[in-house]
């Protein structure tokens, strides 16, 4: 029996899950629906068609949970080849996925091992802890300091977004219509962090060398950074990339950004032409 898995949700993303950490790790589709339409996983939609604005064309883009049946029947079926299964999610406080697996493993409480876990982040900040956590299971350390270790890193992982489609916040009730249409129009730029697993406003750019401006100062923050990865926007924006690296170099000649294009499930939450900056900083 192998000692342990993963289970996390599609909205991560991931900078170097191999195919070893692949086998260690169960995905869960997040439900989307496009105009009531339940819009399948393995659908070839990509997020670049996916309009700027959900208000343009009339798209409403909502992401659901999947139900606690079929997180019971998931966990029950793993439970039967690992003796413990780490459940890792998106923020609660951006879809109640976390709620619905905790509920799941309290009725399966005595027979499986499973510790849920509230990422209090998404994408690429959530697929660090997946990753981290895949190759601590990988190097066989005992479950209990796995658990140790991912509580310490929960707190580690940064990210700065800019959304500028409002309308999608709109849609998965973080913004009123109002403010949604209102920034639409205004053309502005807004820029979120996330905060103990919440969007909270950061500033608002005016173009693109502004938004670079505020993702420099946000890396600046930190003295040693592990990871820094840019979330481009649907299709890549080359001259965000270009920007970005420039100033990142000037910062530290020894910074790596690796570059993650949005994924469909992300993009139908926040819009395709969301960007971002996600940080690992180090964990004494």
């Amino acid at each position: 029996m192998v000692s342990a898995c993963v289970v996390t949700d599609s909205s991560a993303q991931f900078t170097n899950l191999t195919s070893d950490l692949q086998k260690l790790t169960t995905i869960i589709p997040l439900p989307i629906s496009i105009n009531g339409k339940v819009i399948n996983f393995n659908e070839s939609i990509k997020p670049g068609k996916l309009p700027k604005f959900a208000s343009i064309g009339k798209l409403n883009s909502v992401i659901d949970a999947p139900s606690q049946d079929s997180i019971y029947d998931l966990f029950l079926n793993l439970g039967k080849s690992h003796e413990t299964i780490f459940g890792i999610f998106l923020s609660s406080q951006l879809n109640p996925l976390v709620n619905i697996a905790e509920e799941a493993a309290f009725n399966l409480r005595g027979s499986i091992d499973i510790q849920v876990i509230d990422s209090r982040t998404t994408s690429i900040g959530l697929g660090f802890l997946v990753q981290k956590v895949a190759e601590q299971i990988q190097n066989g350390n005992p479950s209990h300091e796995i658990n140790m270790y991912l509580r310490l890193m929960i707190p580690k992982v940064y990210s700065i977004l800019c959304i500028p489609g409002l309308s999608y916040l709109n849609n998965n009730h973080f913004l009123d219509l109002g403010q949604a249409i209102i920034g639409e129009l205004l053309g502005i730029f807004p820029l979120y962090s996330i905060e103990e697993g919440k969007l909270s406003p950061f500033g608002k750019a005016r173009n693109l060398r502004n938004i670079v401006d505020y993702f420099v100062e946000f890396v600046e923050e930190f003295e040693k950074i592990t990871e820094i990865t840019l979330l481009q926007t649907a299709p890549p924006n080359s001259l965000l990339s270009q920007m970005l690296r420039e100033q990142i170099v000037a910062i530290d000649p020894k910074l790596v950004l690796s570059e993650i294009t949005i994924n469909l499930t992300l993009a139908s939450l926040f819009g395709p032409k969301t960007s971002g900056v996600f940080v690992l900083d180090s964990i004494n």
